[in-house]
């Protein structure tokens, strides 16, 4: 499995030629929507929220939860031998997005 959260799209096209077409699946988890790149190898992408994507809630604590339980679900799911990192780390992913950070207490 190759992490390319928040890569730029030149790192993205390298991984993923480096990554694909050998003995093994290729399993990348991402931020981009380009799914073409990932088809067009063979390969499989479980797409993370980007930078750019609009957020439904202002909800800072329960998106960060849902990132965290998203990462977990795939990793049971495709229960990787191993984990490639490119670009972010995911807690620094998670970090970037904005939403780690305690909720503000009620003040009123």
């Amino acid at each position: 499995m190759v992490t390319l959260f928040c890569v730029d799209d030149a790192a993205l096209a390298k991984s993923i030629k480096f990554h694909t077409g050998r003995r093994h699946q290729a399993i990348f988890v991402t931020t981009t929507m380009n799914y073409g790149l990932f088809r067009a190898k063979g390969a499989v992408a479980e797409v993370f929220p980007g930078r750019d994507w609009p957020r439904g809630s202002s909800d800072d604590y329960a998106f960060s939860l849902y990132l965290k339980e998203r990462w977990r679900v795939v990793l049971t799911k495709w229960a990787p031998d191993y984990l490639v990192i490119e670009g972010l780390e995911f807690p620094r992913y998670v970090e970037e997005m904005g939403k780690v950070h305690r909720v503000a207490p009620d003040v009123r």
